[in-house]
């Protein structure tokens, strides 16, 4: 799937994962592909975007204290402080 992670000031990420593990305000979200469409307030916590097929390929790691993020059948976007 489709991950684009931006920053108020810089695109972190634009590029493809098979997992995003997500620090929503409620606790740690994981997203796949195919997963149904939301809007969740992000925490403080860490993105980690992986790949495999066991998903054991690490991509990025990226640190936010808060933000936004939007799935949609064309992926992941991530508006995020860090």
């Amino acid at each position: 799937m489709k991950v684009y992670i931006y920053s108020l000031h810089k695109i972190l990420y634009e590029g493809d994962a098979e997992i995003a593990t997500l620090p929503a305000a409620d606790g740690e979200i994981s997203i796949l592909k195919n997963h149904i469409p939301l809007i969740t307030k992000l925490g403080k916590g860490t993105i980690t975007l992986k790949k495999g097929q066991l998903f054991d390929e690490h991509i990025a790691s990226f640190p936010v204290t808060d933000g936004v993020a939007q799935v949609n059948e064309a992926g992941i976007t991530i508006i995020a402080n860090s």
